[in-house]
């Protein structure tokens, strides 16, 4: 797994903080609040430049089912990646999955996580978060623009083998439990939690 920190010394770490109590087998009540959000607050030496943060992103977004050795048919709709955008506060985390199991984040104040997959745990969660995504399609809307998120505002892309779906959200309607895209945040917000996992394991 290859660790990123910004120019300015501060980090956007391979490990990610809860803010809320993570836990995957509590019940849909207990689990209402529980959000995991990057680290922005630690410092470490080595720099990246802020402006890969869109580099990264719109690779991620561009990226073909050959891009990734799969073989799969347009005739048929099928999902073969998702990026997660959250905005907070003033930073924006793109947290970016795809059905091989590869998992990343990339932080807009420079900074992230990148081949997290490679982790059987954040594999198994980035695979899962695809697999559901699935079923949100017909919830979603067919688009060709790829903004990024409003404040407090989740975007969700879809990469299927006819185009990119989306959809979003506020995160006061997540935290109060009153989206119909709550159960893919969750899906989203478990690759994150377990990318932290993974971190603090190194």
């Amino acid at each position: 797994m290859k660790k990123l920190t910004n120019n300015l010394g501060i980090l956007i770490s391979c490990s990610l903080i809860l803010l809320f109590s993570a836990c995957n087998n509590h019940s849909p009540e207990e689990h209402r609040n529980e959000v995991t959000r990057p680290d922005t607050t630690e410092a470490q030496s080595s720099q990246i430049p802020k402006n890969d943060f869109e580099k990264l992103r719109n690779q991620a977004l561009t990226t073909t089912p050959e891009k990734l050795n799969l073989h799969l048919s347009s005739d048929q709709l099928t999902i073969y990646g998702i990026v997660m955008d959250w905005e907070m506060g003033g930073t924006t985390s793109s947290t970016v999955c795809f059905k091989t199991g590869d998992a990343s984040i990339y932080i807009s104040s420079g900074g992230g996580v990148i081949g997290g997959g490679k982790q059987a745990e954040v594999n198994a969660a980035a695979k899962l978060f695809l697999s559901n995504a699935q079923e949100c399609l017909d919830k979603a809307k067919k688009t060709r623009s790829t903004p990024l998120p409003e404040k407090n505002q989740v975007i969700f892309y879809i990469l299927t083998t006819q185009g990119i779906y989306t959809g979003n959200e506020f995160m006061k309607n997540i935290e109060n439990n009153t989206s119909q895209w709550q159960p893919l945040f969750d899906d989203g917000n478990r690759v994150i939690a377990s990318l932290r996992r993974s971190a603090i394991d190194k």
